[in-house]
């Protein structure tokens, strides 16, 4: 892409779910910025949208400090606003050059319930079938919760050489209105399997954390 904040790949396909378009979910590399401050490029986000990243980057930092990354480097909406994704480093850590990264990709679902689930289903069938392609499945294991949402936990690798990744990864429903995939990601060094552990027990329900702060409605 020419433009000054090119992406890598993470997510390679594209595909609907009632209407919200999913493509190319992914890390980012972006240029170096102040140690005090996230990243919100100005050319993908207007006024509105920077400060509602930077409210939903405040209110999942409990989450994100649980797995010991405490500083959020980075967030923006991505395709055409319909998403957004936000993603934090270990403090003194450059999101440029990471080794460690917990990335969270925010999608807007329908007020109905039932359309909700079905949008979810998509999402979920999505992610699994371009992890599936274009990468590595260790570990997947699905459930549902007590409302009959559906949640996904996913370890997988993805990417070759130096770029390669070892994640593992939530999906579920922390919002009203929007769903979360959630990551925690090694590169360049060893995958903890202690995180896989505690990311299933999040997908569970049984990770102790600090709840999310209440972030802005979607």
């Amino acid at each position: 892409m020419a433009r000054q904040y090119k992406r890598q790949y993470k997510l390679l396909s594209s595909f609907r779910a009632l209407g919200f378009v999913l493509a190319s979910l992914c890390l980012v590399s972006v240029s170096a910025v102040a140690d005090d401050a996230p990243d919100i490029p100005a050319d993908q986000n207007n006024a509105d949208q920077k400060a509602a990243v930077q409210r939903l980057g405040e209110a999942f930092l409990p989450l994100a400090t649980t797995f010991n990354c405490s500083k959020f480097a980075w967030g923006s909406f991505l395709n055409n606003g319909a998403t957004v994704q936000i993603e934090y480093v270990p403090a003194g850590d450059n999101v440029e050059r990471w080794t460690r990264l917990m990335t969270i990709n925010i999608f807007p679902l329908p007020k109905d319930q039932s359309a909700q689930i079905d949008t979810m289903g998509k999402i979920q069938g999505g992610l699994l079938g371009v992890y599936k392609d274009k990468g590595k499945i260790i570990d997947q294991t699905l459930f549902k919760t007590d409302e009959g949402y559906p949640r996904l936990f996913v370890e997988y690798e993805i990417g070759d050489g130096l770029q390669k990744e070892h994640s593992a990864g939530a999906f579920l429903k922390l919002m009203p209105t929007a769903a979360q995939f959630v990551q925690i990601q090694a590169r360049g060094k060893p995958f903890d399997p202690i995180d896989a552990a505690n990311m299933k027990l999040f997908v569970q329900n049984k990770l102790k954390m600090p709840p999310a702060k209440t972030g802005p409605a979607n």
